[in-house]
């Protein structure tokens, strides 16, 4: 919206590459019922970063809880905008959600967990690294618990104000001769590959 977009007006921004190491995924299913291949998806909005599929692979002590454990870390990349006011130096909430989706035989694949990261609990003006213990929320029947162990690091790219335009998107820039000194700050976060939305895709 036009009002949003006003919003940012003044505002500083700065330019975050973060970086995620999946270190072990653990997930507890129903009875009868575990999941064929797994996916960690790093998520906002129609923007997506998938890991690769893996084998959920059940314990001895439970049959009913399956670990996927990464003996060398995966890491998964993305690029975020985060805005702070001159007056408070305190950059505003910006939300990415894990979500854990299991790929059929068929190449469906269903949501089973979820849990949200607010990136700016993890930005910092010098390069920062922490080890990370989410608890997944279920939103599946079929799931009764999970957590994903993670380390995430933080880089900062560059600072300047929300209207700059290395600081925006090509379809921030496109918008420009519509909304003169605005940019269209829905599109800041740039370089990632967007993909559109399907049914099981969690809205934002």
């Amino acid at each position: 919206s036009v009002w949003k977009r006003l919003q940012r007006v003044g505002k500083r921004a700065s330019k975050y590459q973060f970086t995620t190491s999946y270190r072990e995924l653990s997930i507890e299913c129903v009875k009868k019922w575990q999941p064929n291949k797994i996916c960690i998806v790093w998520m906002r909005r129609n923007r997506r970063k998938c890991s690769e599929l893996h084998t959920w692979e059940p314990t001895l002590d439970n049959p009913y809880m399956g670990i996927v454990s990464w003996p060398v870390p995966e890491n998964v990349e993305i690029t975020v905008t985060l805005f702070k006011s001159s007056k408070t130096n305190v950059y505003e909430d910006k939300e990415w959600i894990f979500t854990i989706e299991d790929h059929d035989k068929k190449g469906r694949r269903k949501q089973l967990a979820t849990a949200c990261m607010n990136m700016k609990d993890y930005a910092g003006t010098v390069p920062l690294q922490k080890d990370v213990d989410l608890k997944l929320k279920p939103v599946s029947k079929k799931i009764l618990s999970g957590r994903l162990q993670l380390t995430v690091s933080s880089m900062l790219i560059r600072e300047g104000n929300a209207t700059d335009d290395d600081m925006q998107s090509m379809a921030s820039l496109m918008s420009m001769d519509k909304l003169g000194d605005v940019g269209n700050m829905d599109d800041i976060d740039e370089d990632d590959e967007n993909v559109p939305d399907d049914d099981d895709v969690v809205a934002q």
